[in-house]
């Protein structure tokens, strides 16, 4: 059987008006929250009967704070604007060295400028770690972002632009198909045209399906490696276990009716630039970056597309795959101008151009046909 791997970002969401990397920062920055009992973020005015505690207001004006504080030298450094996965990824760093997971003694003056900064943010204000208002105003912060980005995907509901997957599937092709994205789009779309996929979960208990992969033994692989939206994690005799849910109505029941409880109410999925890459060998994210690494070996051609080239993780581990075979090549797929290839602004990516090791097809996912893409099926 041919087979086909794919490589997919968050470009690829856009036709289905995902919102952008930019919309969801506006968004956190701008857009008015509430804080449930629940203590999970809600969209001002969406109608849901949890009792807010606050507007969360005090949350969204240290995380201007935080953006204030990087964005000169992400602007000065990376010649882009400050986003939201720096702002998560900021956040971690501040709360791990105060919790002194992760102590780095770098940011020690920045996290003293913050602290006076924010006093009146979380002075008498209470705190859930480790006695510490600070360490708790911060936590809440990084739940707001990531809150906000759970409810701006949650908007992309109807795929666009996804149905040539859907007729390699047709044509009896082995898929693997690799996506940093936490919607669910692609979901929808193998759905929309009853094609039968495994992302790792198949062991459903009443209102769950929890994490037992079977990889080998099914033809289309959807792995996601940053997680996704609708995943959950349980705790069930001491145990954490991953589950996957169609909607968290925080009633959840087993097969007999038992409640269950989730370890967290904010979905599994990662956020913040360099931060993620710190789960890339924990827990069931170890184990998909595992069938990433074993997948990739066996495969000479890998196509790509909707991602921005800025994840190092990632990049590291398509280097070690392209050095290690000489007859390997990464396909990117992009409609727009050449030089805007995202690769281009990575310099180790431009010695595999020289070599004529990447080939850029320029044409979006969405405007691919079957025969652009059955030629890299091997």
């Amino acid at each position: 059987m041919k087979r086909i791997s794919f490589l997919f970002g968050s470009g690829i969401s856009l036709a289905s008006a995902a919102p952008s990397v930019k919309e969801l920062t506006r968004s956190v920055l701008e857009d008015r929250w509430l804080i449930t009992s629940r203590k999970t973020f809600i969209p001002d005015g969406l109608g849901r009967q949890d009792a807010p505690l606050d507007n969360s207001l005090r949350y969204q004006d240290f995380i201007k704070l935080l953006y204030n504080e990087i964005s000169p030298a992400i602007e000065s450094l990376e010649e882009r604007e400050a986003n939201y996965e720096d702002l998560y990824a900021a956040a971690i760093s501040i709360l791990e060295h105060e919790m002194k997971v992760r102590v780095n003694p770098l940011i020690v003056r920045t996290i003293q400028s913050l602290r006076i900064s924010a006093q009146s943010l979380y002075e008498g204000q209470g705190y859930h770690i480790d006695e510490n208002e600070f360490a708790s105003l911060v936590d809440r912060a990084r739940d707001l972002i990531q809150w906000a980005v759970y409810h701006g995907l949650a908007k992309a509901k109807e795929p666009k632009g996804l149905g040539v997957l859907s007729a390699l599937a047709r044509r009896e092709i082995e898929m693997d198909i690799f996506t940093l994205n936490h919607d669910r789009l692609i979901e929808q779309e193998f759905r929309n045209n009853k094609i039968y996929y495994h992302d790792g979960f198949s062991q459903k208990d009443g209102d769950v399906v929890f994490f037992e992969p079977k990889w080998d033994s099914e033809r289309i692989r959807l792995i996601k490696l940053h997680g996704s939206t609708d995943w959950y994690r349980f705790q069930l005799q001491d145990l954490d276990r991953f589950g996957r849910v169609d909607a968290n109505t925080g009633l959840l029941k087993d097969r007999s009716g038992e409640l269950l409880s989730t370890s967290d109410p904010c979905p599994e999925f990662l956020s913040g630039t360099h931060a993620k890459e710190f789960n890339y060998g924990r827990n069931l994210f170890g184990e998909l970056f595992s069938q990433f690494r074993n997948r990739l070996k066996t495969c000479q051609a890998l196509v790509c597309c909707g991602y921005g080239w800025g994840d190092k993780g990632i990049n590291n581990r398509l280097s070690e795959w392209l050095v290690a075979d000489g007859a390997r090549r990464v396909v990117v797929l992009h409609g727009g101008k050449p030089e805007d290839v995202g690769i281009n602004r990575y310099y180790s990516w431009s010695q595999w151009k020289v070599r004529k090791r990447i080939h850029v097809i320029p044409k979006w996912l969405c405007q691919c046909s079957i025969r652009d893409l059955i030629r890299w099926c091997e």
